[in-house]
């Protein structure tokens, strides 16, 4: 049995429009610059396997909006910003409803 690590992917608001959050979940794209501060750029590019499980949240905007499955490898999407593509594997019933659970680097308000 194989094992894969499960990655917070945030498609906050500070970066992106709410037109191109929208487009990302339309297109099954994850998205993350190269040039983060605490090196998730890095490993978004370099560890993340193809299997490997995502959660994608909208930042603090609301809760989960879907969970995934890794599906290719790290390709340029613009600029210094990286993408991979998934595969759903489940779609959130209440993607619009903010997350209130506890503030943790995991969790989709940190």
């Amino acid at each position: 049995m194989s094992k894969h690590t499960i990655w917070k992917i945030s498609h906050g608001r500070n970066h992106f429009t709410r037109e191109q959050r929208e487009q990302c979940l339309s297109d099954k794209i994850a998205v993350m610059d190269r040039n983060t501060g605490h090196g998730q750029g890095a490993a978004f590019e370099a560890e993340m396997q193809l299997g490997d499980i995502i959660y994608l949240c909208h930042g603090n905007d609301a809760g989960i909006k879907v969970l995934g499955k890794i599906d290719s490898k790290a390709k340029i999407y613009d600029g210094s910003w990286l993408k991979r593509e998934y595969k759903v594997l489940f779609k959130s019933r209440k993607p619009d409803e903010k997350y209130t659970g506890p503030v943790k680097a995991w969790a989709p308000n940190y």
